[in-house]
């Protein structure tokens, strides 16, 4: 029984007739308080209540008024007996499931792999040569929040060493060279693997292929959390919760910020068989790792063309792939984490431009950036190879940086790379004419190039402007 307060006025014990139920109680035990109540008040009236009072409480057991004080307090009392052991019970099922999962097997399934596999890892397994081990995982799966280990820069690199090394002869470098990265460079066999029937490259004649190094990658995380020593300004250093490769390749970037820097990390391949080596790739951290298994739940590898999530990105429809171009907006994570998101491209030397669209009859795929950058939550920074100032005609709501990367940070070049870092500043610019404010992007997803008040469109760019873009820095 649980007692509940309950605030009301009666004038008089006439007025109590029109309630039913007060804290569980019949109407006639309430009556019969009212009319102690006044009895004691005016002793006149006793007989007269006392009638009113027995027709009241006709049919139903009678409770002396006395008692109702004894009886709600000894309720009060039980309620809080009640909930006290209600919460030591919850607290000893909490502690015996916590000795549970650390006394008994871990059943993980890989959600990304072509095949569903259901390991069994022992994480408590007896090895004499590391106890510490042993001790470790107790204390991690009490604590319910930490379940995984994120890995060390060290461990990454010796699973993925290893793993190239048993894949090819030659490493990484081997299979870079191999059919199943290097189809997608050649115009006939990229439209080939896609399948005849398939709707994706419509905007492009080849998916070129070349790796970010993984030490370059490590260097431009670190550098848009701390600052790069203060070379970066204010407004592109920040935390990271995100990260989104576009074009990922066989995923190396993907797999470094989810698994080394525990952010939430995605990314979207057009080449079937690069996704499929990214897939093996995974797989082998799992294994490598399965007796002190990372978190991979938080890594999203998609196969697909990310034209397709815009309106014009697929030819002769008029329409856009929904599913991916929420994958692209990241809306099924937190606003937080969106305003917080990195997004790599590696679209160095022009290889989302005129190299993978040779004839130009649709839009260049740095288009496709801009405008996706356009529709990003304030906050979000774009880390690219090449700028993207070229696809933007008006500017005051963006900020360019540039990050200086180290020789041998690419595999097609020895040389020094400058990476482009935008930060979204704002989801308006400011027209030159009328000063008036005007949204970044129209309501159908495209950038607003014209001024909503004065109409009027930006000056056309030279073509000298044109071939070499303002580098916007204030």
């Amino acid at each position: 029984m649980h007692a509940t307060a309950t605030a009301f006025s009666v004038q008089s014990a006439e007025d109590v007739d029109t309630l039913t139920t007060v804290d569980s109680k019949p109407a006639a035990a309430i009556q019969e308080t009212m009319h102690a109540t006044e009895t004691a008040a005016n002793p006149n009236t006793t007989t007269q209540k006392a009638t009113s009072t027995k027709q009241a409480t006709s049919g139903s057991e009678f409770i002396p008024p006395q008692y109702e004080d004894d009886e709600l307090m000894r309720a009060i009392e039980l309620s809080m007996q009640q909930a006290a052991e209600d919460e030591t019970r919850r607290k000893e099922e909490e502690r015996e499931l916590a000795e549970a999962l650390r006394l008994s097997s871990v059943t993980y399934s890989s959600p990304f792999a072509s095949t569903p596999t259901n390991e069994v890892i022992d994480v408590d397994a007896e090895d004499d040569d590391n106890n510490n081990n042993i001790v470790h995982h107790s204390e991690r799966y009490v604590s319910f929040t930490n379940l995984y280990n994120k890995l060390t820069r060290d461990q990454f690199r010796q699973c993925f060493d290893e793993w190239t090394s048993r894949q090819a002869k030659g490493g990484i470098a081997a299979i870079e060279k191999g059919s199943l990265v290097m189809e997608g460079d050649n115009a006939k066999k990229f439209r080939k693997e896609l399948g005849k029937g398939s709707s994706d490259g419509k905007n492009q004649e080849r998916a070129q292929y070349g790796r970010l190094s993984v030490n370059a990658l490590y260097h431009i995380l670190d550098s848009l959390i701390d600052g790069d020593g203060g070379k970066l300004a204010m407004e592109a250093v920040g935390p990271v919760d995100a990260f989104m490769d576009i074009g990922m390749g066989i995923g190396v970037q993907v797999l470094q910020a989810g698994l080394v820097y525990g952010f939430k990390s995605r990314g979207v391949e057009i080449m079937p068989k690069r996704c499929m080596l990214a897939n093996e790739l995974l797989q082998a951290f799992i294994d490598y790792f399965r007796n002190d298994p990372p978190d991979v739940s938080k890594i999203q590898m998609l196969q697909g063309d990310f034209a397709r999530g815009f309106p014009d990105g697929m030819p002769g429809t008029g329409e856009s792939d929904f599913a991916m171009r929420n994958f692209l907006l990241c809306t099924d994570l937190s606003l937080s984490e969106q305003k917080s998101l990195v997004v790599f491209v590696n679209n160095a030397e022009h290889v989302f431009d005129a190299r993978s669209n040779d004839s130009a009859k649709s839009r260049s795929l740095d288009s496709y950036l801009g405008e996706l950058f356009g529709n990003m939550q304030v906050g979000v920074r774009f880390a690219t190879l090449t700028s993207l100032v070229k696809c933007f005609d008006r500017g005051g709501w963006f900020r360019q940086d540039v990050i200086h990367l180290k020789r041998d940070c690419v595999s097609w070049s020895n040389k020094a790379q400058e990476c482009y870092i935008l930060t979204k500043l704002s989801d308006m610019w400011t027209c030159g004419d009328c000063r008036a404010e005007t949204n970044v992007v129209h309501c159908s997803g495209r950038l607003q190039v014209e001024c909503v008040y004065c109409t009027k469109k930006p000056p056309r760019a030279t073509k000298r402007q044109r071939k070499n873009p303002v580098k916007y820095s204030e």
